[in-house]
């Protein structure tokens, strides 16, 4: 999955990439001023020059590579959680799904962004659909919960199965009663 999502987040660069060379060299010249704010309904209510319509892939590459080294030195990350030989490899694995999960996300918010903004320079009598960002930023809340409440499940401590403390946690029997 991991390998996926990373063949999809280079795809989403590349992409962003094309935009901006087609933006720049094609037949469509990017216009002094772009809109690069909207209100609620999609409406443009910010302007910025052009170059920060350039920007923003490079902006999204920087992000991917610091999200991509530091899940490639997981032992050297700082935790929320309290690391303990047991809990190590589980907690890791974990660090590095939520990393490959965010690289992918930050990408797709950045493109669905330059998305928007290509909608409103060329569109401009419509308003601009803003589903994708709203959606990539839903992704990423869930994405951190999951992986959040995985890393406080590793800490729950696995009592042997005749241990007295593990009479709350399943249904009693009828040796209780």
């Amino acid at each position: 999955m991991r390998k996926a999502l990373g063949a999809i987040g280079i795809s989403l660069l590349g992409a962003m990439f094309l935009t901006d060379g087609i933006a720049i060299y094609g037949p469509w010249a990017l216009p002094d001023m772009i809109p690069t704010h909207f209100d609620a309904v999609g409406r443009p209510d910010g302007w910025s020059s052009n170059t920060f319509f350039i920007t923003l892939p490079f902006v999204a590459l920087v992000i991917y590579m610091i999200i991509t080294m530091v899940a490639r030195y997981p032992t050297r990350s700082s935790y929320a959680v309290d690391i303990t030989p047991e809990n190590r490899s589980p907690v890791e694995a974990l660090a590095i799904g939520l990393m490959s999960w965010l690289r992918f996300e930050m990408v797709g918010i950045f493109a669905s962004i330059q998305a928007a903004m290509v909608q409103a320079i060329y569109f401009p009598s419509r308003s601009v659909s803003l589903f994708g960002l709203w959606a990539m930023l839903a992704i990423v809340v869930v994405t951190v919960i999951y992986y959040g409440l995985g890393m406080l499940v590793t800490l729950r401590p696995r009592l042997p199965r005749n241990d007295p403390r593990n009479a709350l946690r399943r249904w009693p029997d009828r040796r209780h009663w």
